[in-house]
């Protein structure tokens, strides 16, 4: 079963909230840690523990190692949509960089941005007046067209280093982005 991360508890009345889900790797733990304290530091607020319900938005950190880690993916998104109808759902990670369109077509799926644009998380879900807004009409870039870590960086769209919080005992460092081993089972590489 995957994890599921919210927000330090910081509760700002009146502020957009956001749930967290984490499939996948360690890489993926600290990227949700890494947007989580983004969000945090922008004004966002989280739900109890326990799923999106109350959330403004729910956040889905994919893995797409394997035709499974895809499915569980999608079924981590039909749910949430189906439990919480009235949450919007982002969806991030690798299955996002390899497949936006596929994610799509899910339903309540209103923003899919790739491993870079996960870096810029809090400019794409602005707190305040614009949180409840859908994105999906803007450009292709802010609709989730994903673009490769290289040419992210190279654009200047590389997320200053800030001090992650952590609600656990131990912290993940991220020492790379994917990998460019061919195991036969995997999709990462290609």
């Amino acid at each position: 079963m995957p994890r599921i991360d919210s927000i330090p508890p910081e509760e700002r009345p009146g502020a957009p909230r956001v749930s967290f889900f984490t499939l996948g790797c360690r890489l993926n733990q600290h990227d949700t840690a890494a947007m989580r304290s983004d969000l945090a530091n922008a004004g966002w607020s989280a739900p109890e523990r326990g799923g999106a319900a109350g959330s403004d938005v729910a956040v889905v950190n994919t893995c797409t190692v394997t035709r499974r880690a895809d499915q569980v993916s999608r079924q981590m998104i039909r749910r949430i949509a189906r439990e919480a109808p009235g949450t919007r759902i982002v969806v991030t990670g690798c299955y996002a960089q390899r497949a936006p369109e596929e994610l799509r077509g899910l339903p309540g799926v209103a923003l899919v941005l790739g491993t870079a644009e996960r870096e810029r998380i809090a400019a794409w879900l602005p707190a305040g007046d614009e949180a409840g807004r859908d994105r999906s009409g803007a450009s292709d870039a802010a609709a989730g067209v994903s673009v490769s870590p290289g040419r992210a960086r190279r654009a200047g769209l590389a997320a200053a280093a800030a001090p992650l919080r952590f609600g656990r005992t131990r912290a993940l460092l991220k020492v790379q982005d994917g990998c460019d081993t061919f195991c036969s089972y995997c999709v990462v590489p290609y």
